[in-house]
């Protein structure tokens, strides 16, 4: 169930969004991440569209076996800040024009979401889509930085699972 944490974290965006917590999908990192001090203009306009979407054109490596060293997904693990080792990558693409799964890209999110509302994820989540769709026991293991971990780290019952798939 690892990656489903991604479909969890893409609704909350959705969901601060609507509620003018973030601006549209065209903002980009450097106005959603301003404490990170982007200094790669190319970095620093990446659109939180492009994050959504995969498509922010970072050099990843995720596409080989999890148990080889050089998959990106199992570095990132190894580090004391999953969002630094990101944004530390260089740009091999131009963003929107190639997609890269990259579990670290929904990272960025956590963060953003963080930073635009104050709050600590697991509680925004709480009160505006856990407890609405009646999921009310789950665990939420934080990456080493301090935000939720959402590249795999939420934890519920299969029954909550189908709540969320209900809402959709």
């Amino acid at each position: 169930v690892q990656s489903s944490t991604k479909s969890f974290m893409s609704a909350l965006v959705g969901i601060a969004i609507a509620r003018g917590d973030l601006p549209d999908t065209s903002a980009t990192l450097g106005e959603l991440l301003p404490h990170r001090n982007i200094a790669d203009p190319q970095k620093a306009a990446i659109t939180l569209e492009n994050i959504l979407t995969m498509r922010p054109g970072f050099e990843w490596e995720e596409d080989i076996s999890y148990w080889d060293p050089r998959n990106d997904a199992i570095r990132v693990e190894t580090s004391d800040d999953w969002v630094a080792y990101l944004l530390n990558k260089p740009m091999v693409h131009n963003q929107g024009t190639t997609y890269k799964y990259n579990s670290t890209n929904t990272q960025l999110m956590s963060e953003i979401v963080s930073t635009a509302t104050g709050q600590a994820l697991d509680d925004y989540a709480d009160q505006l889509l856990f407890k609405p769709i009646g999921i009310e026991k789950y665990f939420w293991k934080d990456a080493p930085e301090g935000f939720k971990d959402v590249a795999g780290g939420l934890y519920f019952t299969p029954q909550d699972f189908a709540r969320f798939a209900l809402l959709y």
